[in-house]
C-alpha cells in the first residue's frame, strides 16, 4: 500500500505530512475503500503511530476513494497502487511513502513509511488458507505448487504488472502475519470504536 497526496497540499514526503498534519489538527481528510477496509485500519494505525489527527472519508470502494483523491475531496490515501497508478503517472497524485519496513523492490524511488516512522509495517502479504486439519501432506504438497507458480517467469511478470510484489514464504510464515495483523489491527478497532454498519 502507498501513500498518496493531492497535489495541491504542500506536501512531499511522510515527514511533511506529519508535521503539516501537526501544525493543522482536523484539517487533512483521508480516503479510505469503507469503514474496516485494510485501507482505514491502516491510515489509523499510522495516525496512532505518529499522533496526527486527520478526518476519515469512508466511500464504497477503491472505484469511489481513488477519483476522489484525484478531484481533492480529501487531501490523503492509503492506496493500493494499480487504483492510482495512472494518476501518478499524469501528475494528479503524488506518493509519498509505502506501508512497509522496506522500500518496495518494484517502486525504489518511494521511501518506505519505516524511514520516518521507526517499526511501522503494513506489509500485505496474500496466501492460501485451507480447512482446519488439513493433513501435513497435503498442505505441504499445495504449498511447493504455489511456490513453484510464483517462481515462474509469467506469474512473476503478471503479478508484477498488477503491482503485487512476489515472494516466498511458508504457510507458518503466512499464518504468522495473520497473527500480527489480528493483534495490531484489533488493537486498533478497539480504540477508534469501530461497529459493524
Amino acid at each position: 500500500m502507498y501513500v498518496v497526496v493531492n497535489p495541491s497540499l504542500p506536501i512531499t514526503s511522510i515527514r511533511e505530512l506529519i508535521n503539516y498534519a501537526k501544525a493543522n489538527p482536523g484539517k487533512l481528510s483521508y480516503a479510505s475503500a469503507g469503514n474496516g477496509s485494510i485501507h482505514h485500519l491502516t491510515t489509523e494505525y499510522f495516525k496512532a503511530q505518529t499522533g496526527i489527527d486527520m478526518v476519515h472519508i469512508p466511500y464504497r470502494g477503491s472505484g469511489q476513494s481513488a477519483p476522489a483523491l484525484v478531484a481533492g475531496d480529501v487531501h490523503v490515501g492509503f492506496v493500493g497502487l494499480t487504483s492510482v497508478s495512472a494518476a501518478i503517472k499524469a501528475g494528479r497524485l503524488r506518493t509519498i511513502g509505502y506501508a512497509s519496513a522496506k522500500r518496495s523492490v518494484l517502486n525504489p524511488d518511494v521511501p518506505a513509511i519505516a524511514e520516518t516512522v521507526p517499526g511501522f509495517d503494513v506489509s500485505s502479504p496474500m496466501g492460501l488458507a485451507g480447512p482446519a486439519g488439513i493433513p501435513r501432506d497435503v498442505a505441504d504438497k499445495i504449498g511447493a505448487a504455489v511456490m513453484a507458480a510464483v517462481r515462474s517467469p509469467d506469474v512473476r511478470e503478471k503479478m508484477i504488472g498488477i503491482g503485487l510484489e512476489p515472494a516466498e514464504g511458508t504457510g507458518e510464515v503466512y499464518a504468522e502475519s495473520i497473527r500480527r495483523d489480528y493483534e495490531r489491527f484489533g488493537k486498533v478497532v478497539k480504540q477508534i470504536g469501530l461497529k459493524i454498519d
